[in-house]
This record gives structure tokens, C-alpha cells and sequence, in this order.
């Protein structure tokens, strides 16, 4: 298992950015690396021009990686060797995060239908294509779920879980331009206020049977505390959520105060945890 030793690293400033498929995490790397004036290094990339060359779609070469780690370990290879830069770099990478540790850690989380309808429309290519909503949503979940897989086996981690990363944003209802924004910002001092900003008008009343959350908080200075089960969101207190939503805001902070993996029992999450969070 490859991973940059915390102890070595002597650049602390690269930025590591994941995110769920349909997220715009690309599309952000690309924004905030024109604004800050760094090298972008795609991960996702490497993958496409494996499974172009192999005459397969992205989602076989996601499943042939379960099967044969010598891509995964092409690409962590590749990782660890930039990682050594003294220049600070954008990675957009599902694991880049945890390769190189001292990396400013970045998830992009999304709406799974506002998801699909952007890769129906911006994904036309031989490994990458759909003929409808439905088909793109189901392919992404499934090449999600496989690449949460491939990397619970290969590494012990989540990929999923929010508490791994420094930042979680979501980019359902905000601009690219101010979700790199955001980034940069949280980037330029390694440290976001509020390591959770979600879209208000995804947030759902919690169910009174439902176990409150851990924190045993509703929030703090206005914000929502969110229970996050994957691809949901949940508050106690609506209050927060509502006025957000009747102002038109597009992006609010909120408050992690539980998150539940049950439905995927066989990627219970690692103990990896940012500094940072509650």
C-alpha cells in the first residue's frame, strides 16, 4: 500500500480534491487551479486513457481494478511521486487525500439526479456515454460504489465518509466558480470555520423515531446539524434550513452531527478522521 509518510513531506500546501461522480470536482480543480495559478494533476484521466486503450467504458476498467491491482497501482505510484513537489499542486483524485496526508483535503458531494443530468450532458465519449437520466444515474452509482470497493480493500478507507476530509461542500445548486471559491479560501489558511457546507433546499426533516444525533446539538449560530446518510441530508431543527431556503442561498454551513453508513455494511467507516471536525 502506497502512502506519502506524514514525517517526510516538507511541502504541506498541495490540495487534494474528491468527490462523487457528477460533482463538477474536475470542473472546480480547473477553476481553482486557473485562480491560484497551480499544475492540476487528474487521476480520473490516467483511468480514461487505460480503458480507451483497452477498448472498455470507465466502468469495467473501475471493475477490471477490483479484480488486478496493477492500475491502482500505477496511478498511487504516480501520486506519491508528485506529491514530492515542492510546488503546491491540485490533485483531483479519489484517494489522493490519503496518498499524501498533509494535502488540504477537499470532498465534493451532490445531488444524485442534478448528477446525472450533468453527465448526460457533458459525457459523450467511447468510455463514458448514456442515453438517458436514469441510465447515467445508475452507471455512476455503480462505478461509485465500486471505486468505494476498490479502495475499503486496497486501503482500509472510505471514501465516502465526510469526517476523512478538511472540507465537504455541496455542489448541487452552487456555481463551480463559487464552490472553487470556497476551496480556495478554506486552502489559503488550512483551515475551514465550518468544514460542512450543504445545499439548504437538500436538507429533510428528520424523523422523530429516528436516534438523535451524536453531538446531541441542533447547531450552533444558526447553522443546521446534519445527520448525512448518503446521498441524504437530514436536520431536527428545519428552522435554519427554511430561512436559507426562502433567502435563495445556495450554499450554508452546517453542522456534521452524525453520519450513517448502514446501507453499505461492508465499507463500515475507517477511523480516519480531519482535524477539525466535532
Amino acid at each position: 500500500m502506497l502512502r506519502c509518510d506524514e514525517m517526510a513531506v516538507t511541502m504541506l500546501d498541495h490540495c487534494a480534491i474528491n468527490g462523487e461522480i457528477g460533482s463538477g470536482k474536475t470542473s472546480v480543480a480547473k477553476i481553482l487551479g486557473q485562480a491560484v495559478g497551480r499544475q492540476i494533476v487528474n487521476a480520473g484521466s490516467i483511468l480514461r486513457e487505460t480503458a480507451a486503450a483497452l477498448g472498455v467504458t470507465a466502468l469495467e476498467a473501475n471493475r477490471m481494478a477490483e479484480q488486478d491491482e496493477k492500475l491502482d497501482d500505477h496511478i498511487d505510484q504516480v501520486l506519491l511521486e508528485l506529491g514530492q513537489s515542492s510546488s503546491p499542486l491540485i490533485f483531483d483524485s479519489r484517494v489522493a487525500w490519503y496518498i499524501l496526508p498533509s494535502a488540504f483535503k477537499v470532498h465534493l458531494i451532490v445531488d444524485p439526479d442534478i448528477a446525472a443530468s450533468r453527465l448526460l450532458a457533458g459525457r459523450d465519449s467511447k468510455v463514458e456515454k448514456y442515453q438517458s437520466v436514469e441510465e447515467a444515474k445508475l452507471a455512476a452509482e455503480e462505478r461509485y460504489q465500486s471505486e468505494r470497493r476498490r479502495f475499503y480493500q486496497r486501503h482500509g478507507i472510505d471514501i465516502a465518509r465526510l469526517r476523512n476530509y478538511d472540507l465537504v461542500l455541496d455542489t448541487s445548486d452552487a456555481e463551480p466558480a463559487s464552490i472553487a471559491e470556497e476551496i480556495h479560501q478554506a486552502w489559503a489558511v488550512r483551515r475551514a470555520e465550518y468544514p460542512l457546507r450543504v445545499s439548504p433546499r437538500r436538507v429533510r426533516q428528520l424523523q422523530e423515531s429516528a436516534p438523535a444525533p451524536d453531538t446531541g446539538t441542533d447547531g450552533t449560530d444558526g447553522y443546521p446539524a446534519i445527520v448525512y446518510s448518503r446521498p441524504n441530508l437530514f436536520a431536527r431543527q428545519m428552522g435554519p434550513v427554511d430561512e436559507a431556503v426562502s433567502l435563495g442561498e445556495r450554499l450554508v454551513p452546517a453542522i456534521l452531527a452524525d453520519e450513517d453508513h448502514s446501507a453499505s455494511p461492508a465499507l463500515t467507516a475507517a477511523k480516519w478522521k480531519s482535524p477539525g471536525w466535532p
